[in-house]
């Protein structure tokens, strides 16, 4: 009895893990096409504004201050002893950080005031702060997928959100050139959190408590103050790179990256199923 539950039980794990395997494996393929492209219709110069406007996007995966890492930390484990519990500290996290990322999204905003940029550059800037918002709220959807266990609807997700994204990227870029990833890639973004917010009913709780928020605050510092550090380090190598290089270096250096990270995002989705229900034991 015990030798066919761990079967099952092994069984919906590798059926789980092949099912997020193929999503991330159709992106990693998208990844590349798109490069191709990009490489072959822009210059250097436009490219290292792309890669510019995809960190400021980037900010969303560490500017949550610990909230939903500490969500994720701990959810799965109270909804064992008190679900009531567990999900009331999920929707009061994700008020917070819907809190946090309307002030960021308005910082970066407003930073397009104090630059002397090319019109493109301020565009990517506006684009990309309104794309950095559309993230993380659908940042926030797959990861009550993931603590869900819904780990086939979760993969859908991820797939629609690839397929979206780059085939009106792609279909435009011909046409609108630069704009297509500055401009298209905010509407596609748009498309996906409306359609997926209102067919999952993410719940959000604005009734902000200062004690959860106090006891929130002091555990997600703790465990993702090195994620901030990293974002920040992250922001901060691109400001080093314009100051001192040309836009055609940090194309070069993002290519480099790009090569560098293209395995470990297949890696991530492997293991996702297995480390969730590791969290919960």
């Amino acid at each position: 009895m015990t030798s066919s539950l761990f079967s099952i039980k092994s069984n919906k794990l590798l059926k789980e893990s092949s099912y997020l395997f193929v999503a991330s494996s159709i992106g990693k393929v998208f990844d590349l096409l798109r490069g191709a492209v990009f490489l072959k219709i822009f210059s250097p110069a436009d490219f290292g504004i792309i890669d510019i406007v995809n960190q400021i996007i980037s900010l969303s995966k560490h500017a949550d201050i610990g909230l939903l890492s500490n969500v994720q930390r701990e959810y799965n484990y109270d909804l064992v002893n008190n679900p009531t519990l567990a999900k009331n500290r999920k929707k009061t996290a994700y008020g917070f950080e819907l809190l946090i990322t309307l002030i960021l999204f308005a910082l970066l905003f407003f930073t397009l005031f104090f630059i002397d940029k090319s019109f493109q550059v301020k565009v990517g800037i506006i684009f990309g702060a309104v794309s950095f918002l559309l993230t993380k709220g659908i940042k926030v959807i797959g990861m009550d997928m993931i603590l869900n266990k819904n780990f086939q609807q979760f993969a859908k997700f991820s797939l629609v959100l690839i397929i979206v994204q780059n085939m009106l990227i792609l279909s435009t870029v011909a046409f609108i050139g630069i704009y297509a990833p500055l401009v298209v890639k905010s509407f596609a973004l748009l498309l996906i959190f409306a359609y997926f917010y209102n067919k999952y009913e993410i719940g959000f709780d604005f009734k902000f408590d200062h004690i959860e928020l106090k006891r929130q605050l002091k555990f997600g510092l703790f465990f993702s103050g090195i994620s901030i550090l990293l974002g920040l380090w992250i922001f901060f190598e691109r400001y080093l790179i314009t100051h001192y290089f040309s836009l055609a270096d940090a194309c070069l250096y993002a290519a480099c990256l790009f090569l560098l990270k293209l395995g470990t995002g297949l890696l991530d989705e492997l293991i996702k199923p297995i480390s969730i229900r590791v969290k919960q034991s």
